[in-house]
């Protein structure tokens, strides 16, 4: 993963409660909300898979996880980036060569979050 990309984790919880109330207080509803995905911490991940880099893959989800991320929001990512991998128009774009390292790199990315997670319990 390129360093030096840091954002302000406040400004990217997109829809959190208190950004549409527009104050700090919560109600006991919106506390026990499940959090929102954490966006950019999500979007390398699949952006490197796309680029086929397995240790950049695993680095991604490690960093997501790290900085906060559920586990949930990346099986969920990842389940999408899988999905968008069987699409006939994107196999024909990209090329036969690249979905294998993009299937590699999200295999890997997929065992860096089950054994994150196996770890946790």
């Amino acid at each position: 993963m390129p360093s030096g990309y840091d954002y302000d984790r406040k400004k990217a919880r997109i829809g959190s409660a208190s950004d549409k109330a527009g104050n700090k207080s919560l109600s006991s509803r919106e506390r026990s909300r499940k959090p929102d995905p954490i966006l950019q911490d999500l979007v390398p991940i699949a952006v490197v898979i796309g680029c086929g880099c397995e240790p950049c893959a695993e680095a991604a989800v490690m960093r997501a996880l790290k900085q906060g991320s559920s586990p949930r929001h990346a099986q969920e990512l990842l389940r999408i980036v899988s999905c968008m991998c069987t699409l006939d128009c994107l196999i024909r774009s990209v090329g036969s060569d690249r979905m294998v390292r993009m299937e590699k790199a999200l295999s890997a990315a997929t065992k860096t979050i089950q054994k994150a997670a196996s770890n946790s319990e």
